[in-house]
């Protein structure tokens, strides 16, 4: 578009010097115009932004997933690179970088069954709009049936608390009052996932069983951008409670990438530690949410 701009900008100059004899100083100033154009598009080019975007998808059990393309109206679209869970390869973790011109319409298709050059079913999620940030992360899980492939609820009711559920002043020093439990980081980083604080509360490996009262998705695999939940007697008889920021396979072996605070009660915050989940472990899934920087 800027190309053909910048030609009719200059064709037309000459064509009103030829036709019209008009000074050579109307001509200059065409060509002016024209490399201010050319700034322009220089500078719209300059405009595009490094993105990246990654996540779970889960196709139905026996129909493994066997292709990601990322749709980016912004540009960028394209294949993601995506590793299955070991045992489970109807789900995958997925990641694709990509450069694009912010505001963009994001979304994906996802094939489930068949072969990666012929899929049975390509499920389409909605389209999140991305204006900021430098990561999408995006979970879904697919319907086969409709050809669509749905996102984990923001669940508004009963509404948020306006500070962190897990403070109370007066309970005293940072180790009692709550700031240095581990429900208090994981909270912080719901916030920061969600817009909000959790809308549920009690002891730590209790938050699965509570969120899903309340309609949020609760998954038995770590999501990039999940709460993982120990149950009571595993890491503490409270419980535990800490925050994926992603998953890798390694040596055929899944694991996570936690950041958590006062692990098995030894007090200090953990970050970016990778650890292989337990079986017995459930998961809190955010909807898809945009931010700054990549953990």
């Amino acid at each position: 578009m800027y190309r053909f701009l910048i030609c009719f900008v200059i064709i037309k100059a000459v064509t009103l010097d030829h036709f019209r004899g008009v000074t050579r100083q109307w001509g200059r100033t065409s060509l002016i115009a024209a490399l201010m154009v050319l700034a322009v598009s220089a500078s719209a080019a300059s405009a595009a932004t490094n993105y990246q975007i990654r996540g779970t998808v889960v196709c139905p059990s026996g129909q493994s997933v066997v292709g990601v393309w990322v749709n980016s109206s912004g540009g960028g679209s394209g294949w993601a690179g995506w590793t299955p869970y070991p045992g489970r390869p109807h789900v995958a973790r997925y990641l694709r970088k990509f450069t694009t011109n912010l505001a963009s319409n994001v979304s994906l298709n996802v094939g489930c069954g068949g072969t990666r050059a012929r899929w049975s079913t390509s499920n389409r999620t909605p389209s999140i709009r991305i204006a900021t940030g430098s990561i999408l992360f995006m979970n879904t899980r697919c319907n086969t049936t409709t050809k669509t492939c749905a996102f984990s609820p923001l669940v508004s009711t009963p509404a948020a608390p306006a500070t962190n559920p897990a403070f109370d002043a007066t309970l005293g020093d940072p180790r009692h009052n709550g700031i240095g439990w581990c429900t208090y980081r994981a909270a912080e980083f719901w916030k920061t996932m969600t817009g909000r604080y959790p809308n549920w509360g009690g002891d730590a490996g209790d938050w699965d069983d509570n969120a899903k009262k309340l309609g949020w998705r609760i998954e038995g695999v770590p999501f990039p951008d999940s709460l993982a939940v120990w149950q009571p007697g595993t890491a503490s008889k409270w419980g535990h409670v800490g925050y994926v920021s992603d998953v890798q396979v390694t040596n055929g072996v899944l694991q996570m990438k936690i950041y958590d605070r006062n692990w098995d009660t030894r007090g200090g915050d953990r970050n970016g530690i990778w650890v292989t989940p337990r079986a017995d472990q459930r998961f809190i899934v955010a909807p898809p949410q945009v931010e700054a920087s990549i953990r």
